[in-house]
């Protein structure tokens, strides 16, 4: 038996509300940016601001480079601000070429 809701155009939502979100700062193509981090993020958040892919990020926490916060078996949640914190101290600082 399949259940089937007819909708109107008054109960559709609408996608052009323009909603700020916690930082308030948008790009001019309306997409919204965390700039501070005050919370946990999940495995995508940690591979977008590294700009990797989430494979490698789950590489890092099999090497325990970056710091995990197991919440069960498949929730992960990271601290930003350690994770940046932990890919820090592998900065390799270029000194003078010859």
């Amino acid at each position: 038996m399949k259940f089937v809701r007819e909708t109107t155009t008054t109960q559709l939502p609408n996608h052009n509300l323009h909603l700020p979100n916690r930082t308030g700062s948008t790009s001019h193509t309306g997409i919204h940016h965390q700039e501070p981090h005050d919370g946990l993020t999940d495995l995508d958040g940690v591979a977008h601001k590294l700009g990797v892919s989430k494979r490698f990020v789950q590489t890092l926490i099999k090497r325990k480079i970056i710091p995990v916060i197991r919440l069960g078996r498949r929730c992960n949640r990271f601290d930003l601000d350690r994770v940046l914190a932990a890919v820090e101290k592998y900065e390799v600082e270029e000194y003078g070429r010859r």
